[in-house]
């Protein structure tokens, strides 16, 4: 919804040129001189709407063309925290690129979908306390392309590769600090862009592999890396193979785009996302990797935090499979090679979610699939009066003869028994329970934040959060981890009370 009033800053050569006065014009304002251009946004809006960034999208932009002309990234400013102090943050990582075989008629005989960009969401606190995100200060937000994706028409020969999507990231910098400290900024989230697909005229197709959920990219641990033994991991960038580029990761110190074994960057691999400005690393976001054969044939990878890799339209016997996906680390691009597991589509990008700002129990990060229509990455935000996953009212009896499955997680499971029993269960063995088997006859979560059972009204077994117990804030939500954990926890997501 902020694209319609975007102010665009070209980056082209005779514009950058113009004169000594925009050229320090353009630097005094943030604005890197590499194909980013910076968006401020002014104060987060906290009108309880939810609002949507996107990404300017190349999808259909010449080869040569793609990727050359300016990106953005937005900034705003953190606001007094006001009556809707929570702030909730949705990531999208960009999609790799498909690659298509069209028959001789120019329909579509085959495709490598492209891997989805994984989703990655969290609860925030606007606030002057410990982690939580200080007003004036400065949110940044990098979403990432899709990969370009490819086509070869009939009568083409060859196995070719889309491009790597690029990761989404969210970036806090704190009031008072400077936005040339590269270490006082903070990474909040990011979400891993998907692998590029692959196909071949020979009737074989893979798929990209989806952006992962861990803070790893996709590792193939067929292929050596002697070279750097911490690709795709660490905020590495993941590892390339010949003509094909690996996805960009987020690391400050030198190794977040892949190398070649003298040290040297990798052209056809996604960028970090921490790039130089003025001798700086900034986070800007990274471009997507460019396989320097032709440019009439390349499949870029997507810009974002980090980028995507890049691959190429093969021809006779090329076997070139698709780019690594860029994100917290980057994924691995495809391997051609028996001895690589044959695998062609690209790896996707790793994800993460700052576990000291993001409120308990709000978090989430889930891995997608693939598609035959990639689409760029995307970041949503809305603010709220109360926490909007602390909210929630139970009220069960103890029927005879019947179970209520409470809360139900993985191989865990809340129930409250016919018998006035409430016990958790893994794979059918008891792991806790309220030992008021036979006393139990209706389990309520009250609107004072206390989950009690009772005997015929009278209360026989109690957590003791109210909000009289609990200075105000007591318990909001019930929470079954997919570890055992059983919590509740108050407005401000807090545990204050566990039962495993």
């Amino acid at each position: 919804m902020f694209l319609s009033n975007k102010i665009r800053f070209s980056q082209d050569r005779q514009h950058v040129c113009t004169g000594l006065f925009l050229l320090m014009a353009m630097l005094f304002q943030g604005i890197a001189l590499s194909g980013q251009t910076r968006q401020t946004q002014g104060n987060l809006s906290q009108d309880g709407n939810s609002h949507r960034l996107d990404q300017v999208s190349h999808q259909n932009a010449p080869a040569k063309d793609w990727n050359q002309s300016s990106v953005i990234y937005y900034d705003f400013t953190v606001p007094q925290a006001g009556a809707m102090p929570y702030l909730s943050l949705t990531a999208r990582g960009g999609d790799g690129g498909k690659f298509d075989i069209k028959d001789i008629l120019g329909h579509t005989a085959r495709t490598g979908q492209g891997g989805q960009g994984a989703l990655v969401k969290g609860v925030f606190k606007i606030g002057a306390g410990a982690n939580e995100l200080k007003p004036g200060s400065t949110l940044r937000v990098i979403v990432g392309q899709s990969g370009r994706s490819g086509v070869n028409n009939w009568g083409s020969v060859g196995n070719s590769g889309a491009g790597g999507g690029g990761g989404t990231g969210i970036l806090y910098l704190p009031a008072g600090a400077s936005e040339t400290n590269t270490s006082a900024w903070q990474i909040l989230a990011v979400a891993g862009g998907g692998g590029g697909g692959n196909a071949g005229t020979g009737g074989e197709s893979t798929n990209g592999m989806p952006a992962e959920i861990t803070e790893e990219g996709f590792i193939n641990t067929a292929v050596p890396t002697p070279w750097n033994p911490e690709a795709g991991r660490n905020r590495h960038g993941g590892a390339s193979g010949d003509f094909v580029g690996s996805g960009g990761g987020t690391s400050i110190t030198g190794l977040g785009t892949d190398v070649i074994a003298n040290g040297t960057p990798n052209v056809d691999a996604g960028k970090c996302g921490y790039q130089s400005v003025n001798g700086i690393l900034l986070p800007i976001g990274g471009q997507g990797g460019k396989v320097e054969i032709n440019e009439n044939t390349v499949n870029y990878g997507g810009y974002g935090f980090g980028g995507g890799g890049g691959s190429y339209r093969g021809t006779l016997n090329d076997a070139l499979p698709g780019g690594g996906g860029g994100g917290y680390s980057g994924g691995f691009a495809g391997q051609p090679k028996a001895c690589c597991d044959n695998r062609m589509g690209g790896g996707g990008g790793g994800s993460y979610l700052n576990p000291a700002f993001v409120l308990p129990v709000t978090g989430k990060k889930a891995k997608n699939s693939a598609t035959d229509n990639p689409a760029n990455g995307f970041v949503e935000y809305q603010c709220f009066a109360t926490n909007p996953v602390v909210t929630q009212d139970l009220y069960f009896q103890a029927d005879k003869g019947t179970e209520v499955q409470v809360l139900k997680t993985g191989d865990w499971v809340l129930l409250w028994q016919y018998d006035g029993n409430l016990v958790l269960y893994q794979n059918g063995v008891a792991k806790w329970a309220s030992n008021t088997q036979n006393k139990g006859t209706a389990l309520r979560f009250q609107g004072d934040g206390n989950l009690v059972i009772y005997q015929n009204g009278v209360a026989v077994w109690a957590s003791n959060t109210a909000n009289d117990e609990k200075g105000g804030k007591g318990g909001r939500k019930l929470v079954l981890t997919s570890e055992g954990g059983l919590f509740i926890i108050d407005q401000d997501g807090k545990v204050i009370w566990q039962g495993h």
